[in-house]
């Protein structure tokens, strides 16, 4: 017995001993194995743009190509290699991301190297690289080359302060841009280079350099682009249905703002931002911004958006919302600024107010009306348009009122902006028939005091410039007097012997789902398709060369098909239709077919036009169609497009491999460790399973007692 005994003692110590020393073993493997995940996290070097293949829009786990570009002018998506045509600007997206995760690439640098001389073949290089990328280094960096094929010998110039960063994964559409560290400017991107400074390893810190190219010499270019703004606001909350410069309002009433801006110049206006500055006691509602109907990203009020580029003659539309915050701030007017400017342009501005607490806040108000007539071609009747060729004498007048129940409005000033291509007469204007001194066009002139219901009038000559044609020409005049706001009014030329007007060109909307309404309005359900058709008569007289059907997509719609040989972009939302030539007399007819989507409220209103142009045709736009949605819905967030600057966040690294090795080993060594005490002890588990069943049996006897 007692031999027995020491034998068990025995054996129970070698138990504990092996026991003891695999949990030494597997505490030291879970120690090591945190210290090689640190280690291997600390010592990852970084590597840019390794999750391939490159793709041109955003794709789940894929880098961009380093170097990508688009063609504005012809409204192309993101791809190589890229056709362009002489005067036409081109975007190019420079893309870097630190794919390695916990790891920082120092004095990440970006190039661009342009092409030299002229040639129907050039091509655009794009450099990356950072002092310890083990991918990309100053002495071998990462690059890709991006070929331009062009129509003619041209060459390819940079659009000079068009260089902008974006960091971040930064939407360059709608975000306003960084400015280059240290003081660096967008130039140096084609002499040395760039330096970004220190990149984070992950896609959160992935971002672009944007930049645009001209196609062909620039310094040839004699064209200039001019911008106009216009600011109105109404009052939902009142059910006020039209735009003012002035209009009353009550505390937590919800006012909608219009900017609309113009470029009143012969040349494309690049890079037009857009951008509001609130006045206290009014507060932005989140979603509310829209650009031409189109739901956009916040920012307008707190440092703008970028609504793109604006061709010779066209027009955007940014509406936003407020609400008046307070009740404690009544019976005072609030202004309200807005502001655009583009690349080589400087800022404009324009005004709005809102009287709080009646109907009596203002001392009054100013009326501006502008009409136009040819005196060359011997035109009697002013109209907001007319017809002429270069070289005419156009007269201007301009007629300033108040209301009836205003009182005396003075120091009131008027002021004209001529556009380029036009030149003011000398001594040609006159107040109320009686001539006055130059001025007008060159800082404004100050016709003394207006009083009630009193209307004053300012004409002018001017004449158009011989090297325009075949372009519309707009004319703002602006009047302002102390303690009312400015207000506006414009009236236009058109450079053109066409006779093209935008009643030639029509378009209607059929729902095919359910069949309903006219050709301009009907009513539809989620879901239902919808057909748009365009149709264009040529009656200038001339065959139009080179013409564009544009068509941007509703808002609320998704594209289902197009006819003929028009294109989606998704880049810019809009359907184009490409013709060589329309011949006089002849009529061009398109259409495609879009779904409705989830609206942001019961009764919505799709909105929508149609624009064509050609070589030697203005713009013009078509009739607008309406269709009520008939659908009480949840308000849906805005879906953003695969564009470049959105990027989805994916974890990166090479160290993860290493981790789940090193995870894997642990748990097997665990995995061991417990089986071997289940083998080394099965004396324990028998007595206690003999132990167990004396138990049960105990418990049988103490019930069947």
């Amino acid at each position: 017995m007692k031999k027995n005994i020491l034998n068990f003692i025995k054996k129970l110590k070698s138990h504990r001993a092996k026991t003891a020393i695999f949990s030494i073993l597997a505490i030291f493997s879970l120690l090591a194995g945190q210290f090689f995940i640190a280690t291997s996290a600390q010592a990852a070097d970084p590597q840019f743009n390794t999750f391939t293949p490159y793709v041109h829009t955003q794709t789940y786990s894929r880098d961009y190509y380093l170097l990508d570009a688009k063609n504005d002018t012809q409204g192309t998506s993101w791809g190589f290699p890229v056709s362009a045509n002489a005067g036409d600007t081109l975007t190019f997206y420079l893309y870097y991301h630190n794919s390695t995760n916990n790891s920082n690439a120092q004095n990440t640098t970006l190039r661009v190297a342009m092409p030299s001389g002229q040639s129907t073949s050039q091509n655009v290089v794009g450099y990356l690289w950072a002092d310890n990328a083990t991918n990309a280094t100053a002495a071998n960096p990462f690059s890709q080359s991006l070929p331009v094929n062009l129509s003619s010998s041209q060459t390819i110039q940079y659009v000079s302060g068009s260089a902008r960063w974006f960091p971040n994964q930064a939407d360059w559409r709608s975000a306003a841009s960084t400015a280059f560290p240290n003081g660096q400017s967008g130039d140096q991107l084609f002499a040395s280079g760039i330096n970004l400074g220190t990149i984070q390893g992950c896609w959160e810190f992935s971002g672009a350099i944007v930049f645009q190219a001209r196609i062909g010499n620039q310094q040839q270019n004699t064209g200039t682009a001019n911008l106009t703004i216009s600011k109105t606001v109404r009052n939902n909350s009142s059910g006020q249905g039209y735009y003012s410069d002035f209009i009353n309002a009550s505390s937590n009433d919800r006012l909608t703002w219009q900017l609309q801006v113009q470029n009143t110049g012969n040349t494309t206006a690049n890079n037009v931002f857009v951008y509001d500055t609130l006045p206290s006691y009014l507060s932005y509602v989140s979603g509310s911004t829209r650009v031409d109907g189109n739901y956009n990203s916040d920012g307008v009020t707190s440092g703008g958006v970028n609504i793109g580029s604006l061709y010779s003659g066209a027009s955007k539309t940014v509406i936003f919302e407020t609400t008046i915050n307070s009740s404690n701030y009544s019976s005072q007017n609030l202004t309200n600024y807005g502001y655009v400017r583009a690349d080589g342009i400087s800022e404009r501005g324009d005004s709005a107010v809102v009287s709080i607490g009646g109907t009596t806040t203002t001392s009054g108000y100013l009326n501006v009306n502008k009409t136009v007539r040819n005196l060359t071609s011997n035109q009697t009747s002013l109209s907001v348009s007319t017809n002429a060729n270069p070289g005419d004498k156009v007269l201007f007048l301009i007629q300033v009122s108040t209301q009836v129940n205003s009182q005396a409005l003075t120091n009131v000033r008027v002021w004209d902006s001529l556009p380029s291509g036009l030149t003011y007469v000398s001594g040609s204007t006159r107040i109320d028939g009686n001539y006055a001194s130059d001025g007008l066009v060159s800082g404004g002139i100050n016709i003394g005091t207006i009083y009630a219901n009193q209307s004053r009038s300012i004409n002018f000559e001017a004449t158009v410039n011989s090297n325009y044609s075949n372009t519309t020409l707009v004319n703002y005049a602006y009047a302002s007097a102390d303690g009312v706001p400015q207000t506006s009014g414009y009236a236009q030329v058109v450079l053109s012997q066409q006779t093209a007007t935008a009643s030639n060109l029509s378009k209607r909307v059929e729902n095919l789902t359910s069949p309903n309404g006219s050709n301009t309005d009907n009513t539809a359900s989620v879901g239902d398709t919808l057909r748009y058709t365009l149709s264009y008569t040529n009656n200038s007289g001339v065959t139009l060369t080179g013409v564009q059907l544009l068509d941007v997509l509703p808002s609320y719609t998704t594209q289902l098909s197009v006819d003929g040989n028009g294109y989606y972009s998704s880049a810019t939302n809009m359907i184009t239709w490409n013709f060589a030539s329309v011949p006089s007399g002849s009529t061009i007819t398109s259409s495609y077919q879009a779904k409705v989507q989830n609206v942001p409220n019961d009764n919505y209103l799709i909105a929508n036009t149609a624009a064509l142009r050609a070589d030697n045709l203005s713009l013009i736009n078509s009739n607008e169609t309406r269709t009520t949605v008939n659908a009480t819905v949840q308000p849906i967030a805005t879906i953003t497009p695969e564009v470049k600057g959105v990027s989805i966040v994916a974890r990166t690294g090479g160290e993860n491999m290493t981790r789940n090795l090193l995870v894997s080993l642990m748990a097997s060594l665990w995995c061991i460790f417990f089986l071997y005490l289940i083998i080394e002890n099965k004396e324990f588990w028998q007595n206690s399973k003999v132990k167990w069943a004396i138990l049960k049996i105990k418990l049988q006897e103490k019930i069947i007692a």
